[in-house]
């Protein structure tokens, strides 16, 4: 079945669980990534340097969720499936 009939008649929670589920995946990927710099920069001792690593992963998040977002605008015209 083509990407065009999975949106015309296909199941819609199919089509966004095919596309969320990558994303989701990536988020706990970089979030796994970020505690664990926060482990490791935790070890030496400076208070600042864990604060700085944990306002970071905000930060990062925030970078994903956009271009997730401008991925999903890109491809909407055409219904292509994103990952």
């Amino acid at each position: 079945m083509s990407s065009i009939n999975n949106f015309e008649t296909g199941s819609i929670s199919k089509v966004v669980l095919k596309n969320a589920i990558p994303a989701i995946i990536s988020m706990l990927v970089v979030l796994i990534y970020n505690m664990a710099d926060t482990f490791f920069v935790g070890q030496t001792g400076d208070e600042l340097q864990v604060a700085a690593v944990s306002l970071a992963t905000p930060v990062f998040l925030l970078f994903i969720i956009e271009h997730i977002r401008n991925k999903i605008n890109f491809n909407k015209n055409d219904f292509t499936v994103i990952f």
